[in-house]
């Protein structure tokens, strides 16, 4: 099983914050993201969760349609900024499918840590937006493939 976690793209300072929308550039990094990721990675997951936030469903539908692949997009819960990560890894648990998890900070940093069996409260964890981490699950440990960011475009 893979798990793939992209961070949304910018988004704009408004409020309320479930409402934000990405913004033009957060738009473009994700188009660009994917366009630089499909023909270098395998984008090989099956489903896409997302956090109801606009910004995540937002980054979530470009970033399928700018793959091409046409994974199911669902919104879940447990992938709020605030949410503990062990709600979102007892559900990817209950997976057999390569999911595609499209949500925010800290919630990434934490979960990040956790699947790498850190401490998601003592150790810094970099994951900056519009970037995307390719884990993969071998028995009940998980590792860090790939962490791109948008800089890797060269745009």
């Amino acid at each position: 099983m893979k798990l793939f976690l992209l961070r949304h793209a910018e988004a704009e300072d408004s409020a309320p914050d479930a409402l934000r929308p990405l913004t033009k550039y957060g738009r473009r990094s994700v188009i660009d993201l994917a366009s630089f990721l499909k023909d270098r990675i395998r984008l090989d997951y099956d489903e896409i969760w997302h956090s109801p936030l606009i910004r995540a469903v937002e980054t979530a539908n470009l970033f399928r349609e700018s793959t091409g692949l046409k994974a199911a997009i669902l919104e879940r819960t447990g992938l709020y900024p605030m949410d503990d990560p062990e709600a979102i890894i007892g559900q990817i648990d209950a997976q057999e499918k390569s999911i595609l998890l499209v949500g925010h900070n800290p919630h990434f940093e934490a979960l990040t840590a956790t699947l790498l069996g850190l401490d998601p409260y003592r150790t810094p964890v970099n994951v900056p937006k519009a970037s995307l981490l390719r884990f993969r699950r071998y028995g009940q440990h998980w590792q860090l493939r790939d962490l791109l960011t948008t800089k890797v475009t060269g745009r």
